[in-house]
């Protein structure tokens, strides 16, 4: 346990020090919460979700980070902008499929973004994941239905991270 500790430690350490750039492009609903978080980490937020934008910005950022909770069509261009870009520079990328699998909107903007940028980390509730591993899912949005919960996290996890490689 000590190791684990000693070495989130060392990370936490590492980003005081380094101070980096995280670009956000987030829900509205959690944006504030989200930039303060960063800072209280020693990271620096910024959340630019406009197109003339995104790649920009990206560009001078340690991390990417795409959550689809207030999903809209202006911003999807703007996610995968700002993924290729991240990608190009190998900048990491943290994807938030938020209610993947309740709407076609949804579920055709989590293709979209995981068909073109190569995510780093890939977060999300069960429903969400079981769907994105191809299950048939009850999603409600950004809790995990009480259908869904019948799936094992585990083996949910394992097919997701190997579909999405």
């Amino acid at each position: 346990m000590g190791s684990i500790i000693e070495s989130c430690a060392k990370a936490a350490d590492k980003v005081r020090d380094i101070c980096p750039l995280v670009h956000c492009i987030t829900n509205y609903v959690t944006v504030n919460d989200v930039a303060n978080c960063i800072l209280a980490i020693g990271a620096s937020p910024i959340m630019a979700d406009d197109i003339a934008e995104a790649a920009d910005i990206t560009s001078i950022s340690k991390a990417l980070v795409i959550n689809m909770g207030t999903l809209n069509a202006r911003t999807v261009e703007s996610m995968i902008a700002a993924g290729k870009k991240a990608n190009e520079l190998g900048v990491p990328v943290v994807f938030d499929p938020v209610g993947a699998g309740a709407s076609n909107f949804r579920n055709e903007t989590a293709k979209r973004i995981l068909e073109n940028v190569k995510i780093s980390i890939l977060r999300g509730n069960l429903s969400e994941m079981s769907y994105l591993a191809g299950l048939e899912v009850s999603t409600k949005g950004v809790d995990t239905s009480e259908a869904d919960e019948k799936n094992d996290p585990v083996s949910v996890a394992k097919k997701t991270a190997a579909k999405y490689n």
